[in-house]
């Protein structure tokens, strides 16, 4: 009986915390949501996010409600777009006004063992491109990197809500497409 219990007890520790922590290929993107990803997402998830509708309702565009607005500031928030009609949802960057003028973002990420990675991100990307891009965002920051903006070397996710807001619009939308 001890070992039903034990057993049982480590099926609920495991099974409460989805593994929020988990790096996901940035080669694969996924956009395909399910009937119960949605129902989760609406049920559990929506009443956190500002809810914009287009296309006579049939896409949603979500943008966190503790997301970092600052028209002066050097700011990337990510949006999740959900095309409930189709099926599908997609990562979408969102810039400040602060890159009005520049069209193509050259981001370092300095990893902490003094390496870095080059990340660049034009303002036409495709969606596989901006899921590419936010999916190396979060790993970043999972990681605790630093981003640097090359264009003008200035610091980007230096404010922690900034970083957490990003992230948890991330696991987000990775549990509504099921990679999560």
């Amino acid at each position: 009986m001890r070992v039903f219990y034990l057993i049982a007890t480590i099926v609920l520790l495991t099974s409460c915390n989805p593994d929020k922590n988990r790096i996901v290929n940035r080669n694969e993107p996924k956009f395909k949501t399910t009937d119960a990803s949605r129902l989760f997402f609406k049920n559990v998830r929506l009443l956190y996010y500002d809810l914009e509708e287009k296309n006579e309702g049939k896409i949603q565009v979500l943008k966190l409600g503790r997301r970092i607005e600052d028209s002066t500031e050097a700011i990337i928030n990510v949006y999740i777009i959900n095309n409930w009609f189709q099926d599908r949802a997609y990562p979408m960057i969102s810039l400040s006004p602060y890159f009005n003028d520049i069209d193509t973002l050259n981001i370092e990420m300095l990893k902490e063992d003094g390496s870095t990675e080059l990340l660049e991100f034009n303002k036409t990307s495709s969606m596989n491109e901006q899921f590419y891009f936010a999916s190396a965002i979060y790993e970043g920051l999972l990681r605790k990197y630093s981003f640097k903006l090359l264009n003008e070397d200035k610091a980007l996710f230096t404010n922690s809500d900034q970083r957490e807001a990003f992230r948890i619009t991330m696991v987000d939308f990775y549990r509504l497409v099921g990679i999560y």
